[in-house]
């Protein structure tokens, strides 16, 4: 895997001020709590990248929490629905939340649990 570049701004640094993210597909993200928001744009890309209808996978793997908006169910465990094992089942067609991480995330201590993050720290020689 390549590693994700900075964004392209003036300072240099991606918005969370990590220069360099290389993602290991642990899964640790995928087992952190909170909300996947799911857009039209995912429901139709993750349900075609399964060959499913649109509408099979909102009522399989959505459920609605926050009006108007469809999340990504979870399993008992608090895992993303979509996670086998430590990897993402879908990968290269994941939500538009999911393929922001970490740059559209706001994250304390990201390095404390993020294993892509410890590895470009120990690559780079960053704290």
């Amino acid at each position: 895997m390549s590693p994700v570049r900075p964004d392209n701004n003036n300072s240099g640094e991606r918005s969370n001020g990590v220069n360099e993210f290389e993602c290991v597909q642990c899964g640790v993200c995928c087992r952190w709590g909170g909300y996947v928001y799911v857009t039209q744009d995912d429901v139709k890309r993750i349900a075609n990248y399964l060959f499913m209808t649109e509408f099979a996978f909102v009522n399989t793997y959505t459920e609605m929490i926050h009006r108007p908006r469809l999340t990504l169910k979870t399993k008992e465990d608090g895992r993303c629905i979509l996670q086998e094992g430590d990897t993402c089942s879908v990968h290269s067609a994941k939500p538009k939340q999911c393929a922001g991480f970490p740059d559209l995330w706001k994250i304390k201590d990201i390095e404390s649990f993020c294993n892509g993050y410890k590895r470009s720290s120990e690559d780079t020689g960053r704290p």
